[in-house]
């Protein structure tokens, strides 16, 4: 997206200013949402088997490719949100879209809904990506984000390998998604209640 290429070049070309200091505590959220929004990316690949599950085996290759066509094509438009009305907003749309894309692989299991759920689910990608790193960027400003980024950075991909495994042994575990579908849910609204909280804080510094 532009205004992440912009926000890493500029913090990149600012290297040689004196960063100030880091707050532990804002630090310690950024991080997490790393990790709730990456974990929220571990579900696509399970949509094969989802589809299977719900006895619409033929729409789960379907399901699988039309979300990793959401997740470039979600970037570029999260891009240009964030450019237009702030990363704040652009999160919170984009995690309200897909926490009603896992309502909808909660209690619709007809083909149209399961396509039109994992389409919307394919914004997650950019939570997990583009999201990270202009939060990164507002959150402790350019002079700190070549400190900051790389850690949040493997804490997301960290928190990605985990629980793309969490799924799988969840559904082993309980023969179903239900409980993963729930369990991302309430990631992604941890992740957006976080957001909010810090770019308040931020606001009242």
């Amino acid at each position: 997206a532009p205004a992440a290429d912009a926000a890493m070049s500029a913090a990149h070309a600012s290297g040689d200013k004196t960063a100030q200091r880091v707050s532990p505590i804002l630090f310690a959220l950024v991080l997490l949402f790393a990790v709730f929004a990456s974990a929220v990316t571990a579900l696509p690949q399970h949509f094969p088997g989802m589809a299977e599950l719900y006895g619409q085996a033929g729409v789960g290759a379907t399901m699988l490719s039309l979300c990793m066509i959401a997740n470039s094509g979600g970037k570029i438009i999260f891009g240009s949100l964030v450019d237009r009305i702030c990363n704040r907003l652009a999160t919170i749309v984009y995690s309200a879209l897909v926490l009603v894309s896992i309502l909808m692989l909660l209690f619709f299991r007809g083909p149209q809904s399961l396509v039109i759920a994992a389409v919307m689910y394919g914004l997650c990608y950019s939570l997990g990506t583009v999201a990270i790193t202009m939060f990164t960027r507002d959150t402790f400003g350019l002079e700190n984000y070549g400190k900051t980024y790389p850690a949040i950075s493997l804490g997301g991909s960290i928190a990605n390998a985990v629980f793309s495994s969490a799924v799988g042994f969840m559904y082993d575990f309980s023969g179903g998604y239900a409980s993963s579908l729930v369990m991302l849910g309430a990631l992604l609204v941890g992740s957006a209640v976080i957001v909010v909280y810090v770019y308040a804080q931020k606001a009242r510094a």
